[in-house]
């Protein structure tokens, strides 16, 4: 699925170029960082006011000097620190000065400063600060632990084969310095070029990271690696981060105006934006932060990444060799490496590796997420999920594709190599272990297997299958592992070991409560945000929050299609047009269906809830405009072909119907909700006195303005368009 938040970024066109250069080395951090760098002669003189220039630095004067002494500051060198033109020294007390300082009118407190410019309004207090320089270059380890100069990124995989793309200098990729050639040593480029590895850890699609570079473009190039235009594309975007990291580099921290820094334990080679804060935090080295209200907090590292506005990383948590975009956060010891973060996503506590996160993915507790290239985003883990098994002892080469919305239960693991990214808005239950596999039902349930899971199968009712055991259980588990094609499970053979139950379309038809409540939840996420600072990324407004699209729409035709194939198959196969509800399909007997079996039961409800969701989805595109029909009047079109008219009466049918299917919908959701109530109020006495009642619970209510609203406009449309839409 195409990525879920954003605009999309014309990469299939010759467009590619002139977008990576207008986002990139038109960014406002280069622009920034040129202007501050025109305003910096070598040797730390003070430049000329050329037009368009940051204010020029002068030397201190002898009474600057002598103030700055009386209030406690120390400097071994004091010509080697400049002031702008409204520096005063009567906020700075008891700091020391080393290298080049570059000090605007800020406030510095019981602080370290060492190759650094803060522009006027900055504060630093009781922390340490240091640049490209020699102190920083300590700071920050390996990062320049085999020294020299790096490549540059264009000699450096720059052919677009993914062999050795991500290797520098001996250095392995993300290190560092071997990084894609992110800097040389004294310098930084603020994590710039830095190359990292999403998905298979093995490497094959190492990207360098660049403060600019919209979602939907980083997802396209992660993801499309076939074929000569995604190469070229690849090509273009790396020699274009080259340029960008060859005008960023610099051996000074920028700190800017309004951003604060306190009682941090280093903060080496690195660009703060404009309001940033970082406070308490334990580093952020040669790293970019570029604001507004981006934020590091209490014992927090950040290290070699970009975090853009509005993110956060807080409590402990650790970012490396990571993007992080527009409100996405890493709290409560989260660990974050090698990976990319999409708008408003929030990982507590667990591990992200390797990965493409899209948008408003949480998890916030103890999870794992390994080798996930998830653009579409929306997802959750539970407690104690797994989803990293990247590898069979032995290289970790394989990845996961999760689909949007998805929802890993507690305790599940997901073995590699899995693609769900065709099955939107599912659950792997709790406690599932689930087989490498491809599914491609949308809304589905995987849950353990049912004890009927033995019984005849739909293709031939009546022989039994039995579990596989013993030296076949394995080979069954090896050769299966992966769907096969439709019909390749012989009728009556042994389930492979492992098998779940699929339930497709369980989410429509049992847990509509917990879809509506996602997209409130969304939607609410989203507004808080506003629109973004984000090249390339729409406004809150035309970002939307629900399920109910028409690339949803067409994976749910498509897989109530194959399940009606399925039922038609079986009837001609028993030459009954009866199939029992326990009768099941095996591996290989449905198309899409993965790892896993479906009972003839739940074959039969998943057709009718995958046709309900597409009557839901046909009256909300037309009364939204987006097919033919309302808001339009029928009598202000010009007359069909015999389609259309015929389309045109299918949907006025819809649209007739659509108040008693909205009825239908809020029935489906009182009663999943019911069903917590019922649960809730067995095992706990005061369960309704902390929990509010379904007439008051908020998704319910919800969902009840929703119906009247709609109800209301297709009662209008239906007045408007007289017998015909």
């Amino acid at each position: 699925m195409e990525p879920a938040y954003g605009a999309e970024s014309d990469l299939s066109s010759g467009k590619a170029h002139n977008q990576f250069q207008e986002h990139l080395l038109d960014s406002p951090l280069l622009r920034h960082v040129s202007r501050l760098k025109a305003a910096v002669s070598e040797g730390g003189k003070p430049a000329g006011s050329a037009s368009g220039a940051a204010p020029s630095y002068r030397p201190l004067t002898t009474e600057e000097i002598d103030r700055l002494k009386t209030q406690g500051s120390h400097c071994p060198d004091w010509s080697r620190v400049f002031a702008a033109e409204d520096f005063s020294p009567e906020g700075i007390w008891g700091s020391f000065f080393d290298g080049r300082c570059y000090l605007g009118r800020v406030r510095i407190a019981s602080s370290v400063l060492s190759d650094v410019l803060l522009e006027s309004g900055a504060e630093v207090v009781f922390s340490r600060v240091s640049g490209g320089g020699a102190p920083a270059a300590a700071a920050r380890g390996s990062s320049v632990a085999s020294g020299g100069q790096a490549e540059q990124l264009d000699q450096a995989g720059g052919d677009g084969d993914s062999e050795g793309a991500g290797e520098t200098a001996g250095v392995p990729a993300g290190d560092g310095l071997g990084a894609g050639g992110s800097q040389v040593e004294g310098e930084t480029a603020y994590g710039n070029g830095i190359v990292i590895s999403p998905g298979a850890e093995t490497g094959g699609r190492e990207i360098p990271l660049a403060a600019g570079l919209a979602f939907p473009a980083a997802s396209k190039l992660i993801l499309e690696r076939s074929g000569l235009k995604a190469r070229a594309d690849l090509e273009e975007y790396r020699k274009t981060v080259a340029g960008l990291v060859g005008k960023l580099r610099w051996d000074l921290s920028v700190v800017g105006a309004g951003a604060r820094i306190e009682s941090a334990g280093i903060v080496a080679a690195s660009y703060l934006g404009p309001g940033v804060a970082v406070i308490g935090a334990a580093e952020v080295c040669d790293s970019c932060l570029l604001g507004p209200d981006t934020s590091v907090g209490a014992g927090s590292i950040v290290r070699f990444s970009i975090l853009e506005g509005h993110a956060a990383v807080d409590s402990g948590a650790l970012v490396d060799r990571s993007l992080l975009y527009r409100g996405a956060e890493a709290e409560r010891h989260a660990k974050i490496t090698e990976s990319i973060l999409g708008f408003k996503t929030v990982i507590g506590e667990g591990e992200v590796t390797a990965s493409l996160t899209g948008p408003l993915v949480g998890f916030h507790h103890q999870s794992l997420l390994i080798a996930a290239l998830w653009p579409a985003g929306r997802g959750t883990l539970g407690y104690g999920a797994n989803v990293g098994s990247n590898h069979t002892s032995r290289l970790p080469d394989q990845e996961i594709r999760p689909g949007e919305g998805m929802f890993f239960g507690l305790d599940s693991a997901v073995k590699f190599p899995a693609d769900y990214s065709r099955s939107p808005y599912s659950v792997i239950a709790t406690g599932v272990v689930a087989r490498p596999q491809r599914l491609a039902f949308p809304f589905s349930l995987i849950a353990d297997p049912a004890p009927q899971a033995a019984a005849g199968t739909a293709g031939e009712a009546g022989r039994a299958r039995s579990p596989a055991s013993g030296a076949d259980a394995a080979d069954a588990a090896d050769s299966d592992s992966l769907q096969a094609a439709p019909g390749a499970a012989a009728p009556g053979s042994p389930l492979p070991p492992g098998t779940n139950r699929l339930i497709p379309a369980w989410m429509l038809k049992a847990n509509l409560y917990a879809l509506w409540r996602g997209r409130m939840k969304f939607a609410e996420r989203t507004a808080a945000h506003g629109v973004s600072s984000s090249p390339g990324v729409k406004e809150a407004a035309d970002f939307d929050p629900g399920f109910l699209r028409e690339d949803i729409a067409a994976l749910v035709r498509d897989a109530a299609e194959r399940l009606q194939a399925a039922g038609e198959a079986a009837a001609e196969k028993t030459g009954s047009q009866v199939i029992p509800d326990d009768a099941i399909y095996g591996p290989g007997e449905v198309e899409g269906m993965g790892a896993n079996y479906i009972t003839e039961k739940d074959r039969k409800r998943a057709v009718a809830a995958y046709e309900m969701y597409l009557a839901w989805y046909r009256c909300v595109s037309v009364l939204e405009g987006e097919s033919a029909g309302c808001p339009e009047s029928a009598n202000d079109r010009e007359p069909a072909a015999s389609a259309q008219t015929n389309r045109s009466t299918n949907l006025h049918a819809d649209l007739a119907g659509y108040p008693a299917l909205l009825e239908q919908l809020e029935g489906l959701i009182i009663s999943s909700r019911k069903k917590d109530e019922k649960l809730g109020t067995a095992v706990f006495d005061d369960y309704r006195e902390v929990h509010p009642g379904i007439e008051q619970d908020p998704v319910v209510l919800d969902f009840k303005a929703y119906r009247k609203e709609q109800s209301e406009y297709a009662r209008r449309c239906e007045e408007e368009n007289g017998d015909g839409v």
